[in-house]
């Protein structure tokens, strides 16, 4: 037998951000910035029972930045930094229920610090060399308790967060010795992405963690003018990597993969 139930939710916010950057030399530049935003309440997806569509809370995001941006003197090399804190009042979290098989939003505090650094080195010839590196600890600030799939504590990870993560790119931009009727001189464009994402925690209980994965990425195009044709392919290796995961208790964990080899062809136009 259905049961009639209706809710209704009002939202009205306000958001900015004010920063401050010193041009310490012509090559180097420091910033400072502060933020507040804002993540609307809603309802559930999938609600099965009138308690479910109670509608979660807004979430407030205060934010501080500070960081530096350097070039050399000839333009080849670039490295950027900064370290953030973030702290989320009535952030948004995930809560599946095993006996319902319904997922719900749910609301905690949050907090999160962190560092990442990026640098790009331009070789010879239309070599590209780059990098960066990421760190962060997010950490939930509540208790949440009676929750369908168990008690979350202060102080677990924030799901779906790792630690830890990295990138290496090599780019190669080259003339080729063709035309393309009256079109300008065609460019190769070649861009090889290597990406490693850390372990990080699947749900708020921190039940298990889903595991590390490294990925490879390829695009292959050909530039004449603003236009490029190219071939793009992600996670060549085909790895096997975790999407998401649900734990039940006693001791079932299950999720799904997240794609694996997947290959395209695309064009874009720049004007």
């Amino acid at each position: 037998m259905a049961t009639p139930d209706a809710r209704s939710l009002d939202d009205a916010y306000t958001t900015g951000r004010i920063g401050l950057s010193w041009a310490v030399t012509p090559e180097t530049t420091l910033h400072l910035l502060a933020s507040r935003g804002y993540d609307p309440g809603g309802f559930s997806d999938y609600s099965n029972q009138p308690a479910d569509s109670v509608p979660y809370k807004a979430a407030v995001n205060r934010s501080i930045e500070a960081g530096f941006k350097t070039l050399s003197a000839d333009g080849r090399f670039e490295l950027a930094g900064a370290v953030f804190f973030n702290d989320v009042k009535n952030n948004h979290l995930l809560s599946y229920d095993p006996n319902t098989y319904v997922t719900n939003a749910v609301n905690a505090d949050t907090r999160s610090q962190g560092a990442e650094i990026d640098g790009t080195l331009r070789l010879e010839n239309g070599l590209t060399l780059s990098a960066g590196l990421t760190f962060i600890d997010a950490r939930i600030r509540s208790d949440l308790i009676g929750l369908g799939a168990g008690d979350v504590q202060s102080g677990n990870d924030v799901p779906d967060v790792p630690r830890w993560a990295g990138r290496f790119s090599v780019g190669w931009v080259h003339d080729l010795p063709v035309r393309l009727g009256s079109l300008p001189q065609p460019a190769l464009n070649i861009r090889a992405d290597y990406i490693h994402v850390g372990a990080r925690s699947a749900d708020p209980q921190n039940s298990f963690d889903l595991g590390a994965y490294d990925e490879i990425d390829l695009h292959l195009g050909v530039i004449s003018g603003g236009g490029e044709l190219y071939l793009w392919g992600d996670n060549l290796l085909d790895e096997t990597r975790d999407l998401y995961g649900y734990f039940s208790a006693p001791s079932t964990a299950y999720g799904a993969p997240a794609r694996g080899r997947t290959v395209g062809v695309g064009f874009a136009w720049q004007f």
